[in-house]
């Protein structure tokens, strides 16, 4: 067989890399790909198209599986490897597809994988539900996927794990100081709250509203989330752009110490404007600081100067939820905290 060479500067080599991911692609591949628009069945997308149109839900499977033995024989162990790498790749940074890597497990020394859908495809791809999809099964994921222990008694697992895996972290490169900005499940449970009730909540998915693996898988599976959030109410659409821009690096900040995540339980429950007061002297957090003047730098550098109405104090911070109160998260009109929310991201990303 002929051998071709080329030679590619740094720059060129990192865009050819860069394109070949984006179509998940081998290089070998997507150079032939380019030069003769020649396709193969041993893509990442092939497999994930066979594995959603084939018997794979609820079971385990290795990525030969989706093919017959006739197929898997034509690709080499080389091009085999690298299909492998690019399919983990790919699910593991796209958790809604609902196809997952079953940890400590091999079957004839390949990786497994299990397949759950996720609604119906319709549902999956509309633009309005995908991003609110995409987060409660990275919710799912995460929480089936942690160490088992408890933190006390193995922190060191369960911070690499965080570092590698919680989105915070993962968009602020596995530090493990960097926290959301605005939680989105607090959003989401007052939107299914607002909209429906608790009692149509209970009837739809068959149980009570609760932040736990049960009751996120209850949401996204038979066309639940459309029942309950219908596609036309004007909260659905606003929780919808809340949750694409939710899950980008606006989002997210890097806290000067760690235990200032305590901000997420009560009183304080991730509200920025609560969370930001209690930054000033006298507050919860202002230890972390020492002085006004610390606190003032940290929003700048942060570029949270956004949350302020006029100069940086806390006299000035704005109240996103309506309530005339920046300690009370809980608003009156849900769409013009959810407004609120997506404006200061909007600028965030500006």
């Amino acid at each position: 067989m002929p051998t071709f060479r080329f030679d590619l500067n740094d720059e060129y080599s990192k865009k050819l890399e860069n394109a070949a991911a984006e179509k998940r692609m081998s290089i070998q591949e997507y150079i032939r790909y380019k030069l003769f628009s020649e396709t193969t069945i041993f893509s990442v997308d092939e497999v994930i198209k066979r594995i959603q149109a084939g018997d794979f839900d609820g079971k385990e499977f290795t990525v030969p599986d989706v093919f017959t033995e006739e197929e898997w024989s034509q690709i080499d162990r080389g091009n085999a490897g690298v299909l492998g790498k690019n399919f983990y790749i790919h699910i593991t940074e796209n958790p809604e597809l609902g196809i997952s890597f079953v940890k400590d497990k091999t079957i004839k020394r390949r990786a497994v994988y299990t397949y759950k859908h996720y609604e119906n495809t319709v549902m999956k791809n509309d633009p309005v539900y995908q991003p609110i999809i995409k987060k409660i099964a990275s919710w799912i994921k995460y929480e089936e996927n942690k160490p088992k222990s408890e933190y006390k008694n193995d922190a060191e697992n369960h911070d690499k794990y965080r570092a590698t895996h919680d989105l915070d972290c993962i968009l602020r490169e596995g530090d493990l100081r960097a926290d959301t900005i605005f939680s989105l499940w607090r959003p989401l449970r007052f939107a299914l709250v607002r909209v429906s009730g608790y009692n149509k909540i209970k009837e739809v998915t068959g149980m009570d509203l609760e932040q736990c693996l049960s009751f996120w898988n209850a949401l996204i599976h038979n066309g639940n989330l459309k029942k309950l959030l219908p596609i036309k109410n004007e909260t659905t659409r606003l929780l919808s752009e809340l949750f694409y821009l939710g899950q980008k690096i606006e989002n997210t900040m890097l806290l000067p110490e760690r235990w200032m995540q305590s901000r997420g339980s009560a009183p304080f429950h991730d509200y920025m404007p609560y969370f930001l007061y209690e930054c000033f002297e006298g507050g919860n957090f202002y230890k972390a600081f020492g002085s006004d003047e610390k606190v003032c730098e940290w929003i700048k550098e942060e570029k949270l100067d956004c949350f302020f109405d006029g100069a940086v104090c806390k006299e000035n911070i704005i109240d996103l939820a309506g309530t005339r109160d920046v300690k009370n998260g809980v608003p009156d009109d849900l769409n013009y905290m959810l407004r609120s929310y997506i404006s200061i991201l909007q600028k965030r990303a500006n």
